[in-house]
């Protein structure tokens, strides 16, 4: 007598055409599904791309800034005219009260102040004061005592 024993194996199936149909129509859907996602991966890869670069921009800023010590920036400055002497004017930092540079005048501020006061003969070393007037205008150097401002 012959025993029968049921076990399952892997062996050649052929669809019958319902299943190819639905197949078919899984595929298609999947198929519009990658396409779908590779192009929301493109969106995706060229807004990173656009933060990475921004980033990449940031950093190469801050890394000269570290690198050099310093940056440009407009500080506001005082202008003195003629002094050290007649025709030149010295420019002071107003946030450390340093002299950065002295400069001859041009054409335009030599019209403008084309009266110097002769007498004001104080060293041009002195320390610097404040050249602003209570109301926030500039106030005139020489007062014919060899001062400047109010003094």
């Amino acid at each position: 007598m012959s025993k029968i024993v049921i076990e399952k194996r892997s062996l050649r199936y052929d669809f019958s055409a319902v299943e190819l149909h639905d197949l078919s129509l899984q595929l298609a859907k999947k198929n519009k599904e990658v396409v779908s996602l590779e192009e929301e991966k493109k969106a995706v890869t060229s807004q990173l791309a656009a933060k990475i670069k921004e980033a990449d921009a940031t950093v190469n800023i801050l890394s000269e800034k570290v690198a050099s010590g310093f940056e440009y920036r407009e500080i506001e400055c005082d202008v003195i005219f003629h002094k050290p002497q007649q025709g030149k004017k010295t420019i002071v930092r107003r946030d450390t009260n340093k002299k950065t540079a002295v400069e001859s005048m041009t054409d335009y501020e030599w019209d403008l102040f084309n009266q110097p006061d002769e007498n004001d003969t104080e060293d041009e070393d002195a320390e610097y004061q404040d050249m602003t007037d209570e109301d926030g205008g500039t106030k005139l150097l020489g007062n014919g005592d060899g001062q400047i401002g109010d003094e």
